[in-house]
């Protein structure tokens, strides 16, 4: 079911939330899978609500997008963080499977695995 969602956009360079920005997409626990089309970016993202930031931009395949989302809850992280610096003190461990869950998000390399 797709939703009307503000969410806070952060510079990337300071941290700093500076503004919100209103997207529709599917809500799957911390995060929401919305298409992207401008000048920059093409493709679906996954977006950390609570943050606005996105943790994988430019995916070819909808269903990549959502399987991220999913994938990503197994992780042992609590998401429920609101501040971006908050993702340097994820584990070592929890960043290296982030790493390949998004390099197989982005593949699509998941639904061989699954099959």
């Amino acid at each position: 079911m797709r939703s009307k969602l503000s969410i806070p956009m952060g510079n990337p360079v300071t941290g700093e939330m500076e503004f919100h920005r209103e997207v529709t997409g599917d809500i799957i626990g911390p995060f929401l899978v919305h298409r992207e089309a401008s000048a920059y970016l093409a493709g679906w993202v996954v977006t950390h609500r609570a943050t606005g930031y996105a943790v994988l931009n430019e995916i070819p395949e909808e269903r990549s997008a959502k399987w991220l989302a999913r994938e990503l809850q197994k992780v042992q992280v609590s998401w429920d963080f609101s501040e971006p610096a908050a993702v340097k003190s994820l584990s070592a461990e929890a960043l290296a499977k982030i790493k390949v869950l998004r390099a197989e998000a982005r593949r699509g390399s998941f639904r061989q695995a699954a099959a």
